[in-house]
């Protein structure tokens, strides 16, 4: 059986030394969206995104190790686990686009909204395997 280890596309991107610990625990590296999230050749020079880290990680890609869930997130049966954490995500997601007084409380609620969707979406994910397979991730 696959041992599949899940990680939001934010959380590895933001933290590339991950990447080395997780690879070789796992059999795949589930990313949930993360056909949306890859960033565009635009977006890497804009945002200034570490072309050697990008370039690790779509190697992971075409050697299949990363890869979206082997099922569609958004076209799960709903149940209440899911509209909550749904819920959740929707929360951080409105969260994160807020304009706030100063820097310092942006970038306090920026992160912990953040965390929270991130957190949220590898439940979701998880949750997801286990409700309809019995399986673990």
């Amino acid at each position: 059986m696959k041992r599949p280890g899940i990680i939001s596309w934010d959380l590895l991107l933001g933290q590339p030394d991950l990447l080395k610990h997780y690879v070789p625990a796992y059999d795949d590296i589930w990313i949930p969206w993360l056909s949306k999230s890859f960033p565009s050749a635009d977006e890497i020079d804009e945002w200034n995104l570490d072309r050697e880290h990008l370039a690790s990680l779509e190697w992971l890609t075409a050697e299949n190790v990363r890869v979206e869930p082997p099922f569609d997130i958004e076209a799960a049966k709903a149940d209440d686990v899911l509209a909550d954490l749904a819920s959740q995500i929707s929360s951080a997601e409105q969260e994160r686009g807020k304009v706030y007084d100063t820097a310092e409380e942006a970038a306090l609620r920026g992160a912990e909204a953040s965390f929270d969707y991130d957190m949220a979406l590898t439940r979701l994910t998880a949750y997801l395997p286990w409700r309809d397979r019995q399986a673990l991730a």
